[in-house]
């Protein structure tokens, strides 16, 4: 499905429940660990010991989220958690998979059908409980962009990668990209920039205004226009 800082998203089955469902599986790109015959990931043997170390360090943090995650399966924007997979060396997460859109794509289909204000802001309501949720918790996401916003076929929206959150808290181990995402505030480029809540919110708002290189607008939804760029 997806690639992200911190690993791969796979669309699988439920053999049980006979329905599809999210697996994210930490495999974090900073690192590019091999696999064996048995699909097993191998970090130390391709690299040293500072790397394996990183990548345990890695794991367990992926696996705090995913659990944290797991015991908000009922609140707003957060999708539901089922289960904890430990396997093939790494962890994995495996979620409930809900058909839609992300932010992007919904800009990209804006020539041929309109979305009303009123659903864009509802789905955005629903993001900021969840990251309320979140910086409760003490843990930032610090990766939001209009392909981590997904709107369900309800007009309900859901916040993906959370388990990006541990750039912030392993930032020696997941890097953080350069000066290009115009979602970043400045304090995410910044060796000692202060990242706090805040940082997550103007990701969050910039995104409204944004317009991607192979995307859209998201305010092209109610005017029919592009804006610009700047902030």
């Amino acid at each position: 499905m997806s690639e992200g800082n911190s690993g791969i998203t796979y669309i699988s089955w439920d053999l049980n429940r006979s329905e599809k469902t999210a697996v994210r599986e930490f495999f974090p790109l900073s690192i590019t660990a091999g696999r064996d015959l048995d699909n097993r990931l191998n970090v130390t043997a391709l690299y040293n010991k500072d790397d394996g170390k990183k990548f345990e360090e890695g794991k367990i943090r992926f696996a705090k989220i995913a659990y944290m995650l797991q015991n908000m399966n009922l609140a707003a924007g957060i999708l539901p958690v089922r289960e904890v997979l430990y396997s093939n060396h790494t962890i994995y997460r495996v979620s409930d998979f809900i058909e839609g859109w992300t932010l992007r794509d919904l800009c990209r289909r804006m020539p041929r059908e309109r979305m009303e204000p009123v659903m864009v802001f509802g789905a955005v309501k629903t993001v900021l409980d969840a990251l309320g949720n979140v910086h409760r918790r003490g843990i930032l996401h610090l990766n939001i962009n209009m392909d981590g916003i997904f709107v369900d076929l309800y007009g309900r929206g859901w916040i993906l990668n959370l388990d990006t959150g541990e750039r912030y808290m392993l930032d020696k181990f997941i890097s953080v990209p350069p000066l290009s995402i115009p979602e970043d505030g400045i304090e995410m480029y910044l060796k000692k920039g202060a990242k706090g809540p805040w940082t997550d919110i103007y990701a969050l708002c910039a995104d409204l205004p944004f317009k991607g290189k192979n995307g859209g607008n998201v305010l092209r939804i109610f005017t029919g226009r592009f804006t610009d760029e700047g902030r």
